[in-house]
């Protein structure tokens, strides 16, 4: 098939996030009291390549191809979340370390058993979701147990950083605006992409345009 719009907007904005990402890391380079600039770096690049990886299950000429790519897409998500508590952390500093160290762990154990199941990701469990208006097919698979439960606490993590944001964002008088409003976008973005996945809205997949 022909590359779609959507699947174009899908390489720009990984193709934009390498750019910011490089970027970053040269500004930390330069200073490195920041941190966060390292931080925000490698979650551009986590969320780059799950960009990549999920535009591959997109039209696939070869639906067993498409299984690689979830699986990768799946297992990419938990070091995003990583990264995302890092920056969070890092810029804001409202999670405690324990807090962090624990959540890494959490999610570096997911990535791996993810990267292990053998019982899922196989193309009986492969399904079509069709989305006539953009001219697109994306190829995806019934979760397995640890992917749903992957699911249900990114919603929770998302409330609960939302959360702590909002209120850091009060307590400090609403400094950093455009962070704030961007950091919401974001979050709104990616809940309405998760209810996509469990199939509880009809809509294509839209986080990577508010990132």
């Amino acid at each position: 098939m022909d590359i779609t719009l959507y699947q174009i907007s899908c390489y720009l904005v990984a193709t934009m996030l390498t750019f910011k990402a490089f970027y970053n890391l040269f500004l930390y380079y330069k200073n490195r009291n920041q941190i966060h600039l390292l931080h925000f770096a490698f979650l551009q690049i986590a969320y780059g390549l799950y960009i990549l990886f999920f535009t591959q299950t997109i039209n696939t000429t070869n639906p067993e191809e498409a299984l690689i790519w979830k699986r990768l897409e799946d297992i990419i998500l938990p070091i995003f979340g990583i990264f995302l508590i890092l920056f969070v952390n890092s810029y804001l500093k409202i999670f405690s370390t324990d807090f962090v160290y624990f959540y890494i762990l959490l999610n570096l154990l997911l990535s791996v058993a993810i990267l292990f199941d053998f019982n899922s990701y196989h193309i009986g469990l492969l399904h079509e979701k069709k989305i006539s208006s953009l001219g697109i097919i994306i190829y995806e698979t019934d979760q397995p147990v640890l992917v749903n439960y992957l699911y249900v606490s990114r919603i929770l993590t998302i409330f609960w950083i939302l959360f702590k944001v909002v209120t850091q964002f009060i307590h400090y008088l609403f400094k950093n605006l455009f962070l704030f409003i961007g950091f919401t976008l974001f979050c709104a973005n990616a809940l309405l992409d998760i209810l996509v996945t469990i199939n509880l809205i009809p809509l294509p997949y839209t986080s990577h345009f508010s990132f």
